[in-house]
């Protein structure tokens, strides 16, 4: 899954903290579907998904990857 969050050179204002293996994106559901031409309720939906199979862990205005791996594959 590619958010456009680093390494790109779109306008967003987004940033990627990485902390050992984890990679924590500060994006807010809004600016997630605003970039990938989504609506927030879709986006906020596949994010609890991707939440309750253990993939990533959602935080306020952030979104903490846990298995890269397993969103990669998608």
């Amino acid at each position: 899954m590619h958010c456009g969050c680093a390494g790109d050179n779109s306008s967003h204002d987004e940033k990627v903290a990485l902390s050992g293996n984890r990679t924590i994106l500060e994006i807010t559901h809004q600016q997630l579907a605003t970039e990938i031409g989504s609506a927030r309720d879709v986006i906020s939906r596949q994010l609890k998904e991707f939440e309750s199979r253990g993939w990533i862990k959602l935080h306020h205005g952030n979104i903490e990857i846990l298995e890269k791996q397993s969103l990669e594959q998608l």
